[in-house]
């Protein structure tokens, strides 16, 4: 039977914490773990920088997340790297979520042209979108699915993971494998710690969630003395 030890759960909590960008919560948990803090020089400044990209792409922005990547990240995107053309075809979407007809025609000739000669997958792609155009309600074409707004999440966390394969920045630590699934190894680790403890339920997301509301709480605290102060 497998023993999970206490260090190896901190470093995956850890991993979440950093992958998801819980700034506040990941500063409480590594205050109160003397093994994350003599091991590990987080910087939060990536991590920040990561947070304010991934939030850009979620709100549709996604002009500027690009100039912030390359800002921060210049070496990440090559003028036709996956995950540029991704980028810049999402721009493409969103002038035609916005009904900026006209803009999205010049970017699109502009900016996406140059992938048509790439690959067929690439043409492919570019010929989907761009068949929205042929549309007054474009939610009515067969290329509709551009449009959902799950994409946007789902950009939003692919370059989330590049930027994190891309720097190792926030760990100043180079992780055991690059393909490590964070989800399924918290699955696997919850099932393991309640296969000792058959009595005991234990839910790593319910750990994590406990660490959320007690830094919420300290905060509210500390806004409650700021006020007393004040007064």
């Amino acid at each position: 039977m497998q023993v999970v030890k206490e260090d190896y759960l901190e470093e995956i909590i850890l991993f979440h914490l950093i992958q998801n960008c819980n700034i506040k919560t990941l500063k409480s948990f590594v205050k109160s773990s003397k093994f994350i803090k003599n091991r590990y020089d987080i910087d939060y400044y990536s991590i920040e920088n990561r947070k304010m990209i991934k939030s850009l792409i979620q709100e549709g922005d996604i002009i500027e997340a690009i100039s912030l990547t390359k800002e921060h990240f210049p070496e990440l995107l090559s003028n036709t790297s996956e995950l540029l053309f991704k980028l810049e075809c999402q721009i493409f979407i969103e002038y035609i979520r916005n009904s900026k007809t006209t803009l999205a025609l010049k970017y699109g000739h502009s900016n996406l042209y140059k992938y048509t000669k790439i690959s067929k997958e690439y043409l492919g792609i570019v010929e989907s979108i761009f068949s929205l155009i042929a549309y007054e309600d474009p939610t009515l074409s067969s290329s509709s699915k551009y449009l959902d707004i799950i994409r946007r999440e789902e950009l939003a966390e692919y370059l989330n993971d590049e930027i994190l394969k891309f720097t190792e920045k926030d760990l100043n630590f180079t992780r055991p494998t690059e393909n490590i699934n964070l989800g399924n190894l918290m699955k696997q680790t919850t099932i393991v710690i309640n296969e000792e403890n058959p009595k005991k339920k234990w839910n790593l997301h319910d750990e994590i969630e406990k660490l959320d509301k007690e830094q919420n709480n300290k905060v509210s605290l500390l806004m409650v003395d700021d006020m007393e102060e004040i007064d």
